[in-house]
């Protein structure tokens, strides 16, 4: 999942750092005209990237960036997943979903008695006046070989909405092969 440069904070705060930077290396080297300032964006740009990598590596899972800056707490865990499906009726199905993320990718496994799914692509998806984006995940299934007579591969997309006060995902999901359904996944462990 890329980092979404409409999310205007952390843009914001990625030009002020490099603005502050800058500012501070010049004055440091009694920096004063604008020729002798121009070599000095490399030095900037290297110490922005730095506080950067630092920030996406460790400080992004800090509540104190947490809604304001990072769009969504850290979701990386094992997760019980209750899935409500169209399928043969009315089925339900408990999985096991896996989550890795990262400041900059989220990436998704669930694994049930028949198939496996993986994240192909994740994204977030801002609701004016929602506060916390919903994340939609698309993944491909493989099922598992005694089970693909009655069950093919495919694909699928869930939309999920993070219930912050229950430290759960909730959402409905859709396939290529015609089932749908609702799911819940509430966290096992960290």
């Amino acid at each position: 999942m890329a980092i979404n440069l409409r999310h205007t904070p952390l843009v914001k705060a990625l030009l002020w750092i490099a603005v502050v930077t800058w500012s501070i290396i010049l004055y440091l080297s009694e920096c004063y005209s604008i020729w002798s300032a121009v070599p000095k964006v490399s030095g900037a740009v290297s110490v922005s990237y730095l506080l950067y990598f630092i920030f996406s590596k460790w400080l992004w899972r800090m509540s104190i960036f947490q809604g304001w800056l990072v769009p969504l707490p850290d979701l990386s865990g094992t997760w019980k997943a209750d899935l409500t499906s169209n399928f043969e009726g009315k089925t339900v199905v408990i999985a096991e979903t896996k989550i890795m993320h990262s400041f900059t990718n989220l990436v998704v496994r669930q694994n049930t008695i028949e198939a496996n799914s993986d994240s192909d692509s994740t994204s977030y998806v801002y609701i004016n006046g929602v506060e916390i984006p919903d994340i939609v995940v698309t993944y491909k299934t493989n099922t598992k070989q005694g089970v693909k007579p009655r069950s093919e591969n495919g694909h699928g997309t869930m939309r999920l909405r993070y219930n912050s006060d229950e430290d759960t995902l909730t959402g409905s999901y859709w396939t290529d092969r015609g089932t749908a359904g609702e799911i819940e996944l509430t966290r096992r462990y960290f």
